[in-house]
């Protein structure tokens, strides 16, 4: 495993080692969509196709789709353009626009940045679109997990 970006992953989540974790969804196995590709997603996103999970970033931005499917990533992180580029290579990487894919993935991790205004409350307008989109594509046994991230203001 990579040093460093691996650790997000380390044994002992959730009280139980990562083998039994493994177990515990081995019958979902066909992929885990994460919407959203900067930075928390496509770290996430790398790490966990690193570990062989097959996994699809869903992400507004045609660039940023782009950017990962050629196996490359904008994101300063040591070490991600090779996590990124290895697994984009053996096919556990790919990018789309295309909320569609949702469909075909029994996982889906929400990632959407939700940035501050000028008052420091966070504007969540694409956290609500990204809702509304994944929810369109969801279907019975679907697991979903979100969170958002906003960088740290100083208020002076």
């Amino acid at each position: 495993m990579t040093e460093g970006l691996g650790s997000a992953m380390g044994e002992g989540a959730f009280g139980r080692s990562d083998a039994e974790i493994d177990l515990l969804v081995r019958g979902k196995r066909s992929g885990i969509a994460v919407v959203g590709f900067g930075y928390i997603g496509t770290v996430l996103g790398a790490v966990l196709a690193d570990r062989g999970w097959p996994v699809t970033g869903i992400d507004v931005k045609q660039t940023v789709v782009d950017e990962i499917n050629l196996g490359k990533t904008t994101v300063p992180e040591p070490r991600l353009n090779e996590l990124v580029a290895n697994n984009v290579r053996v096919g556990r990487l790919c990018a789309t626009t295309d909320f569609g894919v949702i469909a075909d993935n029994d996982f889906v991790i929400v990632t959407v940045g939700t940035p501050l205004g000028p008052d420091f409350e966070p504007i969540v307008d694409d956290i609500k679109a990204a809702a509304r989109a994944v929810g369109e594509h969801l279907h019975k046994g679907h697991l979903v997990s979100g969170g958002t991230a906003r960088r740290p203001a100083v208020r002076g």
